[in-house]
């Protein structure tokens, strides 16, 4: 069972703020490591290391707050909200989905299968909090809270229209090339003009 998004926002609206924060920050802590060392970074490395200065963050943010618990699960940071929700921070693509690999948890999360976990409350719905890139994946477009439903999303909700510190251009650009799979080779042009 899921909750409503207009339920959700009345539940959520006192950790909006510190959640909004803590990604933001997130990305912030990401640009200060140099850049010819971001370069080297694949997609999924950026992703990991921006999830994990996205958890710590939250730590800090939403600790000692009421209703509030942490999860360290099974390698899953997760925090609990209100005995209502268990939020996950990721990564969203432009459908507003985190890209998993589909394992048993994850199945289960995304289709709001309860898991209960030892010392948290259950049932509970399932939430991801995430960031969408720019086009060129220079800055934060957007954040989100969303509720998956199976392959899609019962609700979206923009928590943000941030204006974060952008990514170096080279960066991005060096980052998507090194993580294209399909490489197109094209025959060199010769010059027939001597024949």
């Amino acid at each position: 069972m899921t909750i409503s998004i207009e339920q959700a926002q009345v539940i959520l609206m006192p950790f909006l703020e510190r959640i909004e924060i803590s990604i933001a920050n997130a990305i912030e802590e990401y640009n200060k490591i140099d850049i010819q060392t971001r370069s080297k970074f694949k997609k999924r490395t950026k992703a990991s290391i921006i999830n994990d200065f996205m958890a710590f963050n939250a730590a800090k943010e939403l600790e000692g707050l009421p209703g509030v618990l942490f999860s360290h699960n099974r390698q899953r940071f997760s925090v609990f909200l209100d005995n209502e929700f268990q939020l996950m921070f990721k990564k969203l693509d432009c459908r507003l989905r985190p890209s998993n690999i589909q394992t048993l948890q994850v199945f289960q999360i995304e289709n709001q299968i309860q898991t209960p976990l030892p010392d948290m409350p259950s049932p509970v719905t399932h939430i991801y909090a995430g960031y969408v890139w720019n086009d060129l994946q220079t800055a934060i477009k957007d954040i989100y809270l969303t509720c998956p439903n199976g392959k899609y999303n019962e609700w979206e909700l923009k928590i943000s229209a941030v204006k974060s510190p952008q990514v170096s251009p080279a960066e991005a650009l060096t980052s998507s090339a090194s993580d294209s799979q399909t490489r197109r080779v094209f025959p060199k042009e010769t010059d027939n003009s001597d024949e």
